[in-house]
């Protein structure tokens, strides 16, 4: 189904990539995705088709045209290791290693978080969404870290409406190296 959109460009967008300004406005697009869509000349800014690394200004006019994709694939379970820290019958409680992906994306349907608990915990894929099921928040790919992963749609919602009103205290620990 296509999809048609139109956005205006603020002051505060200014300096930013047209590619990257749309990533962040359509989270349901890639940033790979909307450069295709880029050079099929199906992104038009101020109604003249634009290159990637058009730099906004503020004030432009943004239009895109799409297609909506209908159906995700199917997730599968994968037997990849993942340390499970705690688990009760609402919640369980994993430690991420560097190098994983969380969730599916663009791109990516299998070796991530998700994959490895679905191995685990089959009874996650009965939840919505289906391609994040039990996720209620992330970490980025390249971090390491504990991720709380709830195994019902009420824990799920408990969960993601604690961490909407910062009641779960988070703490970020980093390492740095310098070479001398």
């Amino acid at each position: 189904m296509p999809e048609a959109k139109t956005l205006v460009t603020e002051t505060q967008d200014g300096g930013q990539r047209i590619d990257a300004f749309l990533a962040g406005k359509l989270p349901e697009l890639s940033r790979s995705r909307i450069q295709s869509l880029i050079s099929e000349e199906k992104v038009t800014v101020n109604g003249r088709p634009t290159k990637s690394s058009y730099k906004i200004v503020g004030g432009e006019k943004v239009s895109i045209e799409y297609a909506i994709e209908q159906e995700k694939p199917t997730l599968y379970p994968e037997q990849i290791p993942i340390p499970v820290l705690h688990q009760d019958p609402d919640i369980i409680v994993v430690d991420k290693p560097a190098g994983m992906v969380v969730h599916p994306g663009a791109g990516r349907r299998s070796h991530t978080l998700v994959n490895a608990l679905l191995y685990l915990f089959p009874d996650l894929a009965k939840m919505e969404p289906s391609d994040r099921p039990g996720i209620v928040h992330r970490l980025d790919k390249n971090t390491t870290g504990i991720m709380l992963i709830a195994k019902c749609d009420e824990a799920h919602w408990r969960v993601a409406l604690q961490f909407e009103r910062r009641t779960i205290r988070k703490e970020y620990f980093a390492i740095c190296e310098r070479e001398i």
